[in-house]
């Protein structure tokens, strides 16, 4: 990018002063270089290890050894170490262990036994010598305490303290005193039981040595019937209870959202199984499978370059200082003939050069540019294959008949794709070209499924099988309170926005990293300050990659549930927060990794006495940060999601003035990124007007080549059919009465801010005809015959009558 704009400054305007803004503007795109970033549902296990941990947690891990000798000590009779033990001593101590758990209240002795189990968990790390020796032990003892049955009986605590209610004080000081207790009490021991269970899980999800069968003995805990609510609306429960206030502002959200978030992905699946599975399904349902793969895709495809920063919306300021000069038409004559005749002789000449070449051996250098040309010709080619859908497929059709026939053989036809009589011949070859891109989702089946059972309930509705996958159990048990989950991870993320200020923020998301002390040294404050960070770019992590994988997820088990968690999330303002979320320097905040490497767990457990925080704080905020940029990639697909045939949604992002914001986010040089943003883009630009499409045809060409084409839509231009905005609301609407409808019918939820007695009644003659109704015992022994002669044969009936209103 910064040879194109220094080359063209230098072509147009030599002699001109605003060349040298010209090689200022490239020196500065050549700051935006290409980020080597590949998306995965994790970082490695290390780094999402040392992410549980803040850096003001190290006098905890010091806890957690005491704890832990005192105890070995006590049941051995013995002081010794846990790396001399044999397999047969060691099961018998957690046993012991867990047992005590079970045994003692809450306190600090079942607070001990937690931070001896905690500190096996963490791989004993002060017998260790290296940190490859801790990792070793980690999966070790991880893979005893899961086949022990220990994340089990921490889940119960967890139950536990989530539903535990303390007493009421007497007075006003007892109060405040046990208010204080209570929180700082209940605070470690969650924390305790939270880095427990989130060490347990990841080590058997996610360990370079994790085995299978110990994979599945948690995946078999994590969906244990016997529960009485999985674990995900567990955590979810509980972070809806500190954004209401109804816990501590110490509580550990940080922890409870990466173990919602990791204990979700052990549960529903990686999102790398997402398109296996989708073909799966395709396959199952009659279609044909998607050979396609968006990451894959992804990294072949090069990213654009960023657009320019200056001008008018991005427009190059060379441009406006040019004056075009309209030439004769007798000169365009001569030059054309001279320009003709010119690329004659320069064709003659490298005919020459290539016969004369040929005649003896071949440079080196010309068999690479040619391999070089064929790789450009290559990569030219268009990504993705063309799609057509059903409906578009009709809309085309419709119309053409229209044009040809009237718009009386138009009505009478319509639906019909198969017939092209009176049509002219070019019709017919545009018709076969868009029945074979033609492409039928599995959430037009799913939707057109449900229109046949709210139309045959009796037929249709009862051959119906839902399959328990974990999806299926997981959106049921969501169900009754998916809006106060929605809202609540949104206010999380809003907390923890790079944007947002900490003083306007109904919820303080580093109280629970503040010390009791304030740091006095300037070390100090910039490791507090360097955890602060570090804190919410971890939870802005977590919640962006559970969202993403809820939607992913739902979409693939059933498509109104996936439009269900969609439109509670734009209810509750998601589309803002998200650009609110990326209207910052998005090249500086993938880059910027707030990571001090001589603290992060569990290099601090082995790190020099004489470590000095300056030296390494210098280079810490350099590269590029994994988990930032996994945020950024997570939010730029959840907001496609919600936008994606969403006109009413789309015009959201119209009047957020979301344009210029995702233009500046494309700065950041990353293929998978720069597709997402220029999707939302493209979803847009009919409604941004002629003047931004003319100023911005950079990006015109960049969606032209990286976004997959739709062959009837008309997406740079206002001629869409269904980009009206009188339809905008009812579209919305009707989504919703179907989604209402899809729960109501298979889950029994109705609306629950009415009362039983005032519920919508339902008045179709199928639907109430298909109900049954449950008959008292003494009925069906003689009643049936009275109720009989008294109401049908007794009474007359005109069944004209009858049928005519029901024609009607």
């Amino acid at each position: 990018a910064s040879t194109y704009y220094s080359l063209r400054g230098a072509d147009i305007a030599p002699s001109c002063p605003a060349s040298a803004a010209a090689t200022a503007a490239g020196a500065a795109g050549s700051a935006h270089e290409f980020i080597d970033f590949e998306f995965s549902d994790s970082d490695t296990y290390s780094a999402e290890i040392a992410e549980l941990y803040s850096y003001s947690e190290e006098s905890e891990l010091a806890e957690n050894y005491r704890c832990f000798s005192r105890l070995f000590a006590q049941r051995r009779r013995l002081a010794g170490r846990w790396l001399d033990t044999d397999d047969e001593e060691r099961s018998g101590f957690i046993q012991g262990l867990l047992d005590g758990l079970e045994e003692s209240p809450a306190g600090p002795q079942r607070q001990s036994l937690l931070r001896g189990l905690l500190y096996l968990a963490q791989g004993v790390w002060a017998e260790c010598q290296v940190p490859a020796d801790q990792l070793s032990w980690a999966w070790r003892n991880c893979r005893l305490l899961i086949c022990k049955d220990a994340f089990a009986a921490a889940w119960s605590l967890l139950s536990d303290a989530a539903s535990a209610e303390a007493e009421p004080p007497k007075t006003e000081q007892q109060q405040q005193q046990q208010q204080q207790q209570q929180q700082a009490d209940s605070c470690a021991e969650l924390r305790v039981l939270l880095n427990l269970m989130y060490t347990l899980l990841e080590t058997a999800r996610a360990h370079p040595e994790a085995e299978c069968s110990v994979r599945e003995k948690l995946l078999s805990d994590l969906l244990d019937p016997s529960q009485a609510e999985p674990l995900p609306v567990l955590l979810l429960n509980m972070v809806t209870k500190f954004c209401a206030g109804q816990f501590s502002q110490q509580f550990p959200v940080k922890k409870a959202l990466l173990l919602l978030w990791k204990a979700s992905l052990l549960t529903l699946g990686p999102l790398a199984d997402i398109h296996e599975r989708r073909n799966a399904a395709r396959r199952a349902a009659g279609l044909s499978p998607i050979a396609e793969d968006t990451q894959r895709v992804c990294r072949a495809m090069r990213p654009c370059s960023p657009p320019p920063p200056s001008g008018v919306d991005g427009a190059d300021p060379q441009q406006q200082n040019l004056v075009f000069v309209m030439p004769r038409r007798g000169a365009g004559r001569k030059s054309a003939a001279a320009s003709s005749a010119a690329a004659a002789a320069a064709a003659a000449a490298a005919a020459a050069a290539a016969s004369s070449s040929s005649a003896g051996a071949q440079d080196p250098t010309d068999l690479a540019d040619k391999r070089n040309e064929q790789s450009e010709q290559r990569k030219r080619l268009l990504p993705w294959q063309p799609k057509v859908s059903q409906r578009e497929l009709q809309a085309y059709l419709h119309q053409v008949r229209e044009k040809f026939l009237g718009a009386r053989a138009a009505a009478a036809a319509a639906g019909d794709t198969d017939s092209l009589a009176g049509l002219p011949r070019p019709i017919h070859e545009s018709v076969a070209v868009l029945k074979a891109h033609l492409y039928i989702s599995l959430a037009e089946l799913q939707m057109k499924r449900e229109d046949e059972i709210a139309r045959y309930p009796m037929t249709k509705g009862r051959s119906e099988r839902v399959e328990c996958t974990p999806a299926e159990l997981l959106y049921r048990a969501m169900l009754p309170s998916v809006p106060q989950y929605m809202i609540a991870l949104l206010k999380i993320l809003l907390a923890a926005a790079p944007t947002s200020k900490s003083k306007t923020e109904s919820i303080n998301l580093s109280m629970e990293l503040l010390q009791e002390e304030l740091p006095s040294s300037l070390s100090n404050s910039q490791r507090l300050s360097t955890d602060v960070n570090r804190h919410k770019e971890v939870i802005a992590k977590s919640v962006s990659g559970f969202l993403l994988l809820l939607l992913k997820h739902l979409k693939l088990s059933h498509v109104y549930q996936f439009e269900y968690i969609a439109q509670h999330l734009v209810f509750a303002n998601c589309i803002p927060l998200i650009l609110k979320f990326f209207n910052q320097n998005i090249a500086g905040y993938v880059q910027n990794s707030n990571r001090l490497s001589g603290f992060e767990f569990p290099e601090s457990l082995f790190r020099p006495d004489n470590f000095e925080l300056s030296e390494d704080f210098a280079s810490a905020t350099t590269g590029c940060s994994w988990r930032n940029m996994f945020t950024c990639l997570c939010l730029a697909r959840v907001l496609n999601k919600l936008a994606k045939a969403k006109h009413s949604r789309t015009m959201m992002l119209v009047v957020f003035k979301s344009a210029p914001i995702i233009k500046r986010a494309l700065r950041v040089r990353h293929p998978m990124l720069q597709l997402y943003l220029l999707k939302l883009l493209k979803l847009q630009t009919k409604y941004l007007g002629r003047q931004w499409r003319k100023v911005n045809m950079n990006l015109m060409s960049c969606i032209y080549e990286k976004v997959r084409h739709r062959l009837t839509d008309d997406w740079a231009f206002a001629n869409d059919l269904d980009a009206r905005p009188w339809d905008f609301q009812s579209e919305e609407c009707s989504l919703r009465n179907a989604v209402d409808r899809f729960n109501h019918r298979r889950y029994g939820l109705g609306d629950p801010a009415l009362p039983e007695g005032y519920q919508p009644l339902d008045n179709n003659l199928s639907s109430v005809l298909s109900r049954e109704v449950p008959l008292a015992p003494d009925f069906c022994h003689g009643g049936y015959e009275m109720w009989l002669e008294q109401e049908v044969f007794s009474t007359p009936i005109n069944w004209d009558l009858v049928l005519q209103t029901i024609a009607y």
